[in-house]
């Protein structure tokens, strides 16, 4: 499946952010979550990673407005967070984007969704919502359909499998 992006992007993406010191930030959340950092890695670059050497701070706002930090912690979501300075620290960003992301995939399990298949689907939910992911597995779809270009956990999976050799590069 066609990407909009390179190796060489990605790789790019990855320097800034190591320079911005956020690969340790990124890796430490991810390592107390038991989540792996290359699938945060590549959830925050499909998110935002082409304006990261624009805002080495990561007070990015996406999704006309809506989306906050790297992570795009979405306001009409999680308010509370969003209008709080908190967006704007990376590391509390981060851990934002991993609860929201534990919690679709606890929601997907609450549902009974096949264990093998909720990392893939908690990432599509990530970006549509828990509801459209069921709705198209009931409907027999995959889970991207309802998501940004019906491509967002493909995408992200195949940016994480990008930064994985990245962060095993630079250990």
């Amino acid at each position: 499946m066609p990407f909009d992006w390179t190796e060489d992007n990605l790789r790019a993406q990855y320097n800034v952010a190591r320079q911005n010191g956020w690969i340790d930030v990124i890796t430490a959340a991810a390592q107390a979550a038991g989540q792996p950092a290359a699938l945060l890695l590549g959830m925050a670059s499909r998110e935002t990673g082409f304006l990261w050497p624009r805002h080495p701070d990561g007070a990015i706002l996406g999704d006309g407005g809506h989306g906050h930090g790297l992570m795009q912690i979405d306001d009409r979501s999680f308010p509370e967070f969003c209008q709080s300075a908190a967006w704007r620290d990376i590391a509390k960003n981060v851990a934002k984007g991993i609860e929201v992301l534990q919690g679709k995939a606890a929601f997907l399990r609450h549902h009974g969704i096949d264990e093998a298949l909720v990392p893939r689907a908690a990432v599509a939910a990530y970006n549509c919502g828990e509801g459209n992911v069921l709705k198209a597995l009931h409907a027999g779809q995959d889970v991207d359909v309802h998501t940004a270009h019906g491509t967002y956990a493909a995408d992200v999976l195949a940016r994480a499998a990008i930064f994985e050799g990245l962060l095993a590069e630079h250990a």
